[in-house]
């Protein structure tokens, strides 16, 4: 059975151009193996006949339908409009875009859930896709099938590799602290098993973790500057939803980051270099009961600039969220290391100009692991300042796309820190700060401190 699928150069407009994808299943209902096949475009002129996924109700359902390649999704009730807001979901280079969904209990008829997609190009899709849950239906699960290249195990003495080559070779940097340390120790867990090296562009990110929220609570610092590293490492958590018949999105993200330690109360720039992962969840209570909860999990890193509207680019600002597909769930050891460096990523703890931004997020639990310099987008109108797109950053020029941070954002590494916060984004109606099901196993957060530096909650009258 053929699909339609349009696409245009508009966010939500439909396009003529028409592209084709195919069903695999003779039967009713769709296995995990065919699960891509039950998409459909909103805007279909002609009655098009395309079976439910059928998901276990009551479980957690990690379900994967087939949209543009390394886009950024909004998935929402099909009755609301893009501006409502919902859930970000992002796919991979092949166009796997993944999401969890649960429901209350089963359901006697079908619904839907619409996912407007765009990428880096400004090619954008509208999909439908249409599920039923059933008690006795399987759970639907998804393997870890993200395409990359083999990193194997360190080999021989750990300490005897320099940073640059360790970063070369796909390893985080070696903590500065003593072997029976606890950041050693997971250092040389994380070093010695073999990893997946993702590839594929990034993608820029609907959400913003620019924005001040005030709903954050975690450890900063900014006593001993300069600092140029952070690192935490942590477990993803379930993101609780709420019940209502409009849909709420509740949102969260636990990051590390580095600075100039500005607060919003203090005049002048405040610009940080921060990336970790998020984890959200939408829910919808529908008119016969059942509660409807999607929710995605996504890493992220973020050039954040200050000043507003003053970068010499061509709109003013800079610089927007970079996230990418890789397969997160709950309970998955997260490893996230940011630093300062020069070009070869050894450390750059003076500071000396130019300063590469550098990153590795790597979930422990399935091997998956990205790592680069830089990791921002804005619009250049001239070559004056290096920028991560349209370029390709794996298989570029890398003097011409080494992850300097730009001239205008000012970084002094005034502060250092390790953030639980609500995440922001640009919908009419701010989201909530998601509850978590279990309190999220936290290590290595307090290593930059001594034993008299506490957790700090920060919070407004905001939800």
């Amino acid at each position: 059975m053929a699909l339609s699928k349009r696409v245009g150069g508009s966010f939500f407009g439909v396009a003529a151009v028409v592209l084709a994808g195919a069903c695999s299943s003779d039967s009713n209902d769709l296995t995990s193996a065919d699960i891509g096949s039950a998409v459909q475009p909103l805007a279909v002129s002609t009655a098009v006949s395309v079976e439910a996924i059928t998901v276990r109700a009551e479980a957690d359902n990690q379900v994967v339908v087939q949209v543009l390649p390394n886009a950024s999704c909004l998935l929402r009730r099909p009755d609301t409009k893009p501006t409502d807001g919902g859930l970000e979901v992002v796919s991979d280079p092949e166009g796997n875009a993944s999401f969890h969904l649960t429901t209350s209990g089963p359901t006697a008829d079908s619904f839907s859930v619409a996912l407007d997609c765009r990428d880096i190009s400004g090619t954008s899709g509208t999909y439908e896709v249409r599920f039923r849950a059933a008690a006795d239906a399987p759970v639907l699960t998804a393997p870890v099938t993200r395409s990359g290249t083999p990193r194997p195990a360190l080999s021989g003495d750990p300490k005897a590799y320099t940073n640059a080559e360790l970063v070369s070779l796909g390893f985080p940097p070696r903590p500065e602290a003593s072997e029976d340390s606890g950041a050693y120790q997971r250092w040389l867990e994380v070093v010695s098993k073999p990893a997946t090296r993702l590839a594929g562009p990034l993608v820029v990110s609907r959400q913003d973790h620019v924005a001040y929220t005030y709903n954050w609570a975690g450890w900063r610092v900014d006593s001993e500057p300069a600092y140029t590293y952070a690192h935490g490492d942590w477990q993803v958590p379930l993101p609780l939803g709420e019940s209502s018949t409009e849909g709420i999105l509740d949102t969260s993200s636990l990051w590390v980051g580095l600075g100039d330690g500005i607060t919003p109360s203090q005049q002048g720039r405040g610009d940080m270099w921060q990336g970790g992962t998020e984890h959200d969840v939408y829910c919808y209570t529908a008119p016969h009961g059942i509660l409807y909860c999607f929710r995605s999990y996504a890493p992220w890193v973020e050039v954040r600039h200050e000043v507003p509207n003053d970068a010499p680019t061509e709109d003013g600002t800079c610089c927007p969220s970079i996230t990418w597909a890789m397969t997160l769930n709950p309970g998955d050891h997260i490893y996230t290391d940011l630093w300062i460096g020069n070009l070869s990523g050894n450390a750059n703890p003076g500071l000396n100009t130019p300063l590469y931004a550098w990153w590795y997020i790597q979930n422990v639990t399935t091997g998956q692991l990205l790592s680069q310099p830089g990791g921002w987008y804005y619009v250049n109108p001239s070559d004056q300042y290096p920028q991560h797109y349209p370029h390709d950053p794996w298989h570029g020029n890398l003097a011409e796309h080494d992850g300097r941070l730009p001239s205008f954002i000012s970084f002094t590494g005034g502060s250092a820190e390790w953030i639980l916060e609500r995440t922001a984004n640009d919908y009419q109606v701010p989201p909530h700060l998601a509850g978590f099901s279990t309190s999220p196993q936290i290590w290595n957060a307090g290593g930059w401190f001594d034993s008299n530096t506490s957790w700090r909650l920060y919070t407004s009258g905001e939800p």
